[in-house]
């Protein structure tokens, strides 16, 4: 081997060596970058409320925010147990200018002057208390806030979940009759070329499949569209549900969930608003305790170098000095904890009174719903799927004309329709309870 190949070889190692190098160090680095990679949210039957908000809670990007707002609050809960810091103060005063008194005196910078270190408190008076318990409220409040928006954007994807399953039952419903209606168009192109049926019959056939296809195109958009809406709550990708029962078995365990109760209970929002109406309460009587003046506490010792005047040469001093509350002692504050008391207030009844007059109707619908799409589910439906059944048999023995084969399939595709919608509704008056009264029943 030359040297100029013994070169290359050497050359060629050290790069190989160098790129396996790198190769292992950049993934150490990216990992953090790449926390949410490779997580996906997998639409399944026992995705309850309690894990669509253990996802939000750790992917959601929006959650930051409120989660920033609790430590805020506890930071400022810390900050209100703390007295407020003295203050040092250093003066020097009775700086000559020009001609000293008297006018003889030697050194009259070192001999005229005064120094003097004062120190000065203000010690709040009837507010630390008050500070401490509406910072201690606000913390409250922001935590409970922040499970309300959690909450609210899990129910937000349940929402999304259950449109995705009613989806799926319309996907795998207009499958099976797309595959029907395609063989029987074939059946029926053989029959047209053996003149045993009219080309008429079979173009009426190619459209009505036409139209099946065109709305399974429809609903695999609208799949893939909601699939996108939830990735942009949740912060990760989301993926459908495995196949028809699967999305059935999440609809009916929802729908199984609604609250039995009339009235809210256990709701974070309602919660939340309390809370808030406790911090606006301790901020009315901080408010309140503004109009006590708080006094500022001075204590000095003066060093005075003027001695020839007959000046004290080392003395103390002691002063106390108050505000005069003439103009502001906290009225704006009091107004304004007291209008944000009512406003929250207000607000908590009106949220609890359009529960409460939601919740009858709601439960109504579901009810109607249930019976309506447990009908459809177990007696129309199959008994529109056996007529096409039989139909679709005796056109194939030419004993009936295609066009009721169209018709039976027509109201086949109404029927499937009107069940999944059914179960629809009834899973949307369900999550609308559990939305209004708070915590679903447990199954």
């Amino acid at each position: 081997m030359t040297l100029k190949a013994h070169l290359w070889l050497a050359l060629s190692l050290a790069f190989a060596a160098f790129t396996a190098f790198t190769a292992q160090a950049e993934p150490a680095g990216r990992s953090s970058e790449r926390g949410g990679e490779g997580v996906v949210l997998s639409a399944a039957p026992e995705l309850d409320l309690g894990a669509l908000e253990r996802w939000v809670q750790e992917h959601a990007p929006e959650i930051e925010a409120r989660t920033l707002d609790v430590s805020l609050a506890s930071a400022e809960v810390d900050k209100s147990g703390r007295l407020p810091n003295p203050e040092l103060e250093l003066e020097w005063g009775t700086i000559p200018l020009g001609t000293s008194n008297p006018p003889d005196l030697e050194e009259p910078y070192a001999n005229i002057p005064y120094y003097a270190v004062s120190i000065s408190y203000t010690p709040p008076i009837g507010k630390r208390k008050a500070r401490m318990k509406h910072a201690e409220a606000r913390r409250i409040a922001s935590s409970r806030t922040l499970k309300a928006e959690v909450r609210e954007r899990a129910l937000d994807v349940a929402e999304l979940l259950g449109e995705l399953a009613t989806t799926e039952l319309r996907l795998t419903g207009l499958g099976e009759l797309w595959s029907a209606g395609k063989e029987l168009v074939e059946v029926a192109r053989v029959q047209v070329k053996a003149q045993s049926l009219p080309g008429i019959e079979l173009d009426r056939l190619e459209l009505d499949l036409a139209r099946l296809e065109q709305q399974l195109l429809a609903a695999r958009a609208a799949k893939s569209a909601l699939l996108s809406e939830c990735a942009a709550i949740v912060g990760v990708r989301c993926e459908a549900f495995r196949d028809e029962n699967a999305a059935r078995a999440f609809l009916s365990r929802w729908i199984s969930s609604s609250p039995l109760g009339s009235e809210p209970d256990e709701r974070p929002d309602l919660a939340a608003l309390g809370a808030e109406l406790n911090a606006a309460h301790a901020e009315s009587e901080w408010a309140r305790a503004l109009k006590i003046p708080d006094p500022t506490i001075r204590f000095g010792y003066v060093h005075d170098r003027f001695l020839v005047s007959g000046n004290q040469q080392n003395s103390f001093n002691l002063s106390v000095s108050f505000p005069l509350m003439i103009s502001d002692s906290g009225q704006a504050e009091r107004k304004a904890a007291l209008a944000r008391a009512s406003h929250l207030r207000a607000e908590l009844g009106k949220r609890r009174a359009r529960a409460e007059a939601r919740a009858p109707r709601l439960r109504e619908t579901l009810i109607r719903e249930k019976a309506r799409q447990e009908k459809l589910h177990k007696e129309i439906l199959p008994k529109a799927r056996a007529v096409l059944s039989e139909l679709s048999s005796a056109a194939d023995r030419r004993l009936v004309p295609m066009t009721d084969v169209i018709l039976a399939r027509r109201a086949v595709s109404e029927s499937l329709f009107d069940e999944v919608e059914s179960l629809g509704v009834a899973y949307g008056a369900a999550l609308e309870l559990i939305r209004e009264l708070g915590k679903p029943k447990s199954l």
